[in-house]
């Protein structure tokens, strides 16, 4: 299952429209629209409210295929060369 059909399930599982969900984390309802439909991938910080808002882990996304850091004990530099590392990747420019 595609990241898209997990993100549409989760939202339907909870019996929720995607007017709801885009109100309640702050991303436009046409983005999460290609989000779940596969057309374009969140950028870091979306993905991050989104998880945060269904109560999931990464691993619900992407499975144990895909490796995670912590963040949350490095310096701001640090997560913010990071983040510039992983703009120029190419699942998310998708």
């Amino acid at each position: 299952m595609s990241f898209g059909e997990k993100l549409k399930k989760i939202r339907l599982d909870r019996n929720l429209t995607l007017s709801e969900v885009s109100k309640a984390i702050d991303i436009g309802k046409s983005s999460l629209s290609e989000y779940e439909n596969d057309i374009t991938r969140p950028s870091l910080d979306k993905f991050f409210r989104i998880i945060e808002f269904y109560h999931v882990n990464e691993n619900y996304f992407y499975g144990d295929t895909h490796v995670f850091l912590d963040l949350s004990t490095l310096s701001d530099e640090t997560k913010e060369k990071i983040y510039a590392i992983l703009a120029h990747d190419e699942i998310y420019k998708k």
